[in-house]
């Protein structure tokens, strides 16, 4: 009696290196993606600064890297990069 070979069917062998292949492909572009936006973030780590106007009696200002935050005794005022109010909130 013969041993049985085993039949590696030359489709299933063909798709599971396809499927590999563009699997590693697309981890290797992930991961160059990730370096070379750390790499830019090193080159240009110029921060925008927020417009800001003279403190007001009474006024506290909180500011955070993309808004600002002022609050008076009437209400919270929310600024943008450029000095546009977002949101006004009475109390």
């Amino acid at each position: 009696m013969r041993p049985e070979k085993k039949y590696n069917s030359p489709i299933g062998n063909s798709q599971r290196r396809n499927f590999l292949k563009y699997s590693l492909i697309a981890i290797g572009g992930f991961l160059a993606g990730k370096f070379l936006d750390s790499l830019l973030g090193l080159f240009s780590s110029k921060k925008s600064e927020l417009k800001s106007s003279k403190p007001v009696p009474g006024e506290k200002t909180v500011t955070f890297e993309n808004f600002l935050l002022k609050e008076d005794e009437k209400e919270l005022n929310f600024y943008d990069k450029e000095g546009n109010k977002i949101l006004v909130i009475e109390k």
